[in-house]
C-alpha cells in the first residue's frame, strides 16, 4: 500500500509562500497604521504642549497687566514665552519720570507738547538712569512724540551698548542693536523724507527677537530678520537725545520683553514657518491690537507617516478676545 507520505507533511512550498505574502502585506499594513498613529499622537501632544503654554502666557499678562510675548522659532524648534513690562514712561510735564526716576541734567521743558508740556532738545542729551527695568534681554519697544526742527539730525534715544536711535539729515530713521554672543551691530534705516519738520509724529523701534522694524505713523516702513539676544550691560543708562539734534519729543514709553520659559518640540514635529510665529497679549489677555491686525494662526506639522500621506498638521488658532482653539 502506498501512502501519500509528502501530503501529511504539511505544507507545500507554494502554500508557504503565499502564506509568507499575506504575513508581509498584513505586517506593511500594521506597520503603516502605527507609523500614522504615532505621527498624529506626537503632532497632537505638542499642539497641547503649545496650547498650555499659551493660556499661561494669556493667564499671566492678565495678571501682570503689562502682556506678554510668545515666539516661535522654526530654526531651533522652540517657543518661548517672555512677559513684557513697562521700563518706563516719562510725559515731561515736569522733571520726574516713571518709578520716581529723576532726570539729572538740566532740561528745558515747553508748552507746546503733543500733550500739555514737552522735553526740548538743543543738542544735548539728558539721562534717564540706569534701573534693572531697562534690561530687555528679549526685546523691546521705544514708542515717542517726535517733532524735529528743520534740518535737524542726531541721536534721538539710545541705551548704551545695547541700541540706538537716529534722525538723518535728509529725514530717514535709522536703526541699530548689538546682538549675539559677539556682540555684533545690526542695523535698519527707512527712506529718507519720511520725518519732516516742524510736525508731531509718532515714532516706533522695534526688536521681538524676530525681527527689528520702525514705525512711523503706526506704518512700518523698515524691518530686518534678526533672532539673537541682545546685549545687556548693566551699568547701561538710557538717553535722550545727543550729537546735534534739535527739537520736540514728548510721551516716551519703553517697554522691555524678559527672559521667560523656554520650551522644545520633540523629533518629528516642526514649527511651520509660512505662518505665523508670534502672539502678543496685551494687558487684557487679548491680542494686542498694536501689533495684531487679525486673528492669530499658529501651525505645527508632524512627519508624514509614509511617502503617499500628507504631513500630519495641528492649528492653533488666538482670536482677538485671546480665545484660543
Amino acid at each position: 500500500m502506498i501512502r501519500s507520505w509528502g501530503r501529511e507533511q504539511g505544507l507545500t512550498i507554494i502554500e508557504l509562500l503565499v502564506v509568507m505574502g499575506l504575513i508581509a502585506v498584513l505586517s506593511g499594513i500594521g506597520v503603516g497604521m502605527m507609523r500614522k498613529r504615532d505621527s498624529n499622537l506626537t503632532t497632537e501632544v505638542n499642539g497641547r504642549l503649545l496650547r498650555s503654554i499659551l493660556r499661561q502666557a494669556r493667564n499671566s499678562a492678565k495678571t501682570s497687566g503689562a502682556g506678554v510675548v510668545v515666539r516661535l522659532d522654526p530654526e531651533e524648534n522652540l517657543v518661548e514665552a517672555s512677559p513684557i513690562s513697562l521700563g518706563g514712561c516719562w510725559h515731561f510735564e515736569d522733571e520726574t519720570g516713571s518709578r520716581n526716576m529723576q532726570i539729572q541734567s538740566a532740561v528745558e521743558l515747553v508748552d507746546d507738547g503733543w500733550m500739555g508740556r514737552a522735553l526740548k532738545l538743543s543738542g544735548g542729551s539728558i539721562d534717564l538712569g540706569n534701573s534693572p527695568f531697562f534690561e530687555a534681554t528679549q526685546g523691546f519697544r521705544l514708542r515717542f512724540k517726535l517733532k524735529p526742527d528743520a534740518g535737524s539730525k542726531g541721536v534721538l534715544i539710545k541705551r548704551q551698548n545695547g541700541f540706538k536711535l537716529t534722525l538723518t539729515e535728509e529725514g530717514a530713521i535709522r536703526g541699530e542693536i548689538i546682538a549675539g554672543k559677539q556682540n555684533q551691530t545690526v542695523s535698519l534705516k527707512t527712506r529718507p523724507g519720511l520725518v519732516t519738520a516742524d510736525r508731531w509724529q509718532d515714532v516706533s523701534f522695534i526688536y521681538d527677537r524676530l525681527e527689528m522694524a520702525i514705525e512711523i505713523d503706526g506704518v512700518q516702513y523698515a524691518a530686518k530678520a534678526e533672532h539673537r539676544r541682545l546685549f545687556v550691560d548693566p551699568k547701561a543708562h538710557l538717553l535722550v537725545g545727543g550729537d546735534s539734534f534739535k527739537g520736540l519729543l514728548d510721551e516716551l514709553r519703553y517697554d522691555v520683553a524678559l527672559d521667560g520659559k523656554i520650551e522644545e518640540f520633540t523629533t518629528g514635529v516642526d514649527v511651520v514657518a509660512g505662518a505665523d510665529l508670534i502672539v502678543r497679549f496685551d494687558g487684557n489677555g487679548r491680542l494686542d491690537k498694536r501689533f495684531h491686525k487679525k486673528p492669530v494662526t499658529l501651525i505645527l506639522q508632524g512627519d508624514a507617516p509614509d511617502e503617499e500621506s500628507d504631513p500630519v498638521r495641528e492649528e492653533i488658532r488666538i482670536e482677538f478676545t485671546g480665545v484660543i482653539r
